[in-house]
């Protein structure tokens, strides 16, 4: 009887599996097919975002994207917008699209970020006495027991608050400024935004033995439109530029002090491909009664956005959104017959394997390699491999698994 009954509970948990899958692989599905109503053969009379998701979702509409684009270089050609060109430029390069013209006036567009105050920080266990150079002139400053600087060097570098750092000018960024101790020592770059008392501290510091020499320079960027820069617009430039192997170092500052000011972009999700582990948490914390996300007014967006650089990875909190998602799923199969939003959730969430392999090309997990943004193949001291497709949106191919930290 024991084991006729365990028989039992093994069927049952094997059943609800199998109906588990069905329902979930129904949920795509019926998204897939209602997508597909509203976008064959209506790619022109769709709007500039409608025509990005559905050739990110489906691979339709690549032509008419290309049609509304201001001689190949930005779109829409109605007011190009650094958001939808970047935006843009994902959905084509995943696509075979040329993107050429495109990266030449994305770039055009970046720009110092003058909302940012830079210091320089000299550290040393003992008081120090020490030469900052730069333009072809030294000036000597001496650094107290209480970790005080005693004088400005020059016009680019004055002393800040409290007198513990020298404060850069904006007139010299992108100066470099060479440094030399009499005692062992290091150097850093601090910034904080205009309004903001806390204080971020740059990923890099460079040390020195006695009388050697530590270099800094402030590269801090944005996009902008018009005279200002768009916070939005950086960041989803920095993720296409990210994807495209360009060095995103000297945006990272800017999207990073700004956060709280434009929660409502979700940041979070474009940092945690962009700097790593550190906001995979706080993107996953914002998440609404154990479903959805909203941070802009439209939940669906958002929940997709947030769950965006998630393509490859498994969680509760996705779990529990597909789930969500399949519950309130319209009649038709959309959410709420949007169609952008319907083409992104399905693109996060259930991206289409086939559309994403490349004539030619090896699949990346096919052959025993991983997907993963470049950041987390860094983390996890993996190459970033050329000639393998197979991976989505600003995922590489990595020779390494990426294991997300336990609390334990």
């Amino acid at each position: 009887k024991e084991g006729v009954f365990i028989l039992l509970i093994i069927l049952l948990i094997i059943n609800f599996s199998f109906v588990f899958a069905a329902e979930n692989v129904s949920v795509s599905q019926r998204g897939y097919d209602c997508l597909k109503t509203k976008v064959e053969n209506k790619c022109s009379s769709l709007a500039p975002e409608e025509k990005i998701f559905s050739l990110l979702a489906l691979g339709q509409c690549k032509d008419e994207l290309v049609a509304d684009s201001s001689s190949g270089e930005c779109w829409p050609k109605s007011g190009c917008k650094i958001k939808t060109t970047a935006q843009t430029m994902l959905a084509l390069k995943e696509n075979s699209g040329n993107i050429d013209k495109a990266l030449t006036w994305i770039l055009s567009k970046d720009a110092p970020a003058t909302q940012l105050q830079w210091f320089v920080q000299v550290e040393s266990i003992k008081p120090v006495k020490c030469k900052v150079s730069y333009s072809g002139k030294s000036y000597n400053v001496e650094i107290d027991s209480e970790k005080k600087i005693n004088s400005p060097a020059g016009s680019c570098l004055g002393l800040s608050d409290g007198d513990y750092w020298l404060e850069v000018s904006p007139a010299c960024y992108e100066q470099d400024f060479e440094v030399s101790c009499n005692e062992s020592f290091l150097t850093s770059l601090l910034y904080k935004t205009q309004e903001s008392s806390t204080i971020y501290v740059s990923e890099e510091m460079h040390s020195s033995s006695a009388d050697g020499t530590t270099k800094e320079r402030v590269e801090s960027l944005c996009f902008k439109e018009g005279t200002s820069c768009n916070y939005e617009g950086t960041l989803w430039a920095s993720l296409i530029l990210r994807k495209l192997k360009q060095n995103t170092s000297a945006y990272i500052p800017y999207l990073v002090a700004m956060v709280e000011e434009n929660s409502r972009y979700l940041p979070e999700s474009f940092l945690y491909t962009l700097v790593g582990e550190s906001y995979r948490n706080e993107i996953l914390l914002k998440q609404r009664e154990s479903k959805w996300w909203l941070e802009s007014g439209d939940k669906f967006y958002d929940t997709a956005l947030a769950l965006y650089p998630f393509q490859y990875e498994e969680s509760t909190e996705k779990t529990n959104t597909m789930a969500w998602l399949g519950e309130i799923q319209g009649a038709d199969g959309c959410w709420q017959g949007n169609v952008r939003n319907t083409a992104f959730l399905l693109y996060s969430i259930w991206p289409q394997k086939t559309k994403s392999i490349v004539e030619g090309q090896k699949d990346c997990e096919d052959e025993g390699n991983y997907c993963l943004s470049s950041t987390n193949c860094k983390t996890a001291d993996g190459n970033e491999l050329d000639g393998y497709s197979g991976c989505f949106g600003v995922n590489v191919c990595c020779d390494k698994q990426y294991l997300s930290p336990t609390c334990g």
